[in-house]
């Protein structure tokens, strides 16, 4: 069984086709998080959490700046198992066009 990470969980449950033991990580205590902190100081990089197979962020990342989105990449590489696996999902602005 593939130990999952949820980082960002909010109240949002793992995706149907992602199937694990999950552990949920958020800043917001409000939505019970098992790991409640900072996606950017998690303990990872210093063996606090981990290891995992999988960490799996959606749509949290883009709430950081790009300097701080370094140091959470960080702490995900740190949280994962060697030969462990990383998704993230952010939005696609690409086609987001200004309006008038």
């Amino acid at each position: 069984m593939k130990r999952i990470l949820h980082v960002g969980c909010g109240k949002t449950p793992l995706p149907d086709w992602l199937e694990g033991i999950e552990t949920r990580q958020d800043i917001d205590p409000a939505v019970r998080p098992d790991i409640l902190c900072n996606m950017m100081f998690m303990g990872a990089k210093i063996g606090k959490i981990g290891p995992f197979d999988v960490v799996y962020c959606s749509h949290a990342l883009e709430h950081l700046y790009p300097h701080q989105a370094i140091l959470a990449l960080v702490e995900f590489w740190y949280a994962l198992e060697s030969g462990g696996i990383c998704i993230i999902i952010v939005p696609d602005l690409e086609d987001i066009q200004p309006t008038e």
